[in-house]
């Protein structure tokens, strides 16, 4: 699982990442955390994808193999 949160988004705020990843790696998911440095907050995932398009692109590289 790509888990990416937005450094501005108070809606999942990245204060939520530790625990979250914490139940994820406790459940046996294989899980990677990403947090981007954008102003666009909850929007971030579309107004600055290219900001995460690397993480995506190595996660994909990942699975494929």
């Amino acid at each position: 699982m790509l888990y990416v949160i937005s450094r501005s988004d108070v809606l999942f705020p990245p204060s939520i990442a530790p625990a979250v990843m914490e139940k994820l790696t406790k459940a046996g998911v294989d899980a990677t955390y990403v947090e981007i440095d954008t102003d666009y907050g909850h929007l971030a995932a579309n107004a600055d994808a290219q900001k995460w398009a690397p993480a995506l692109t190595a996660f994909l590289q990942r699975l494929a193999r």
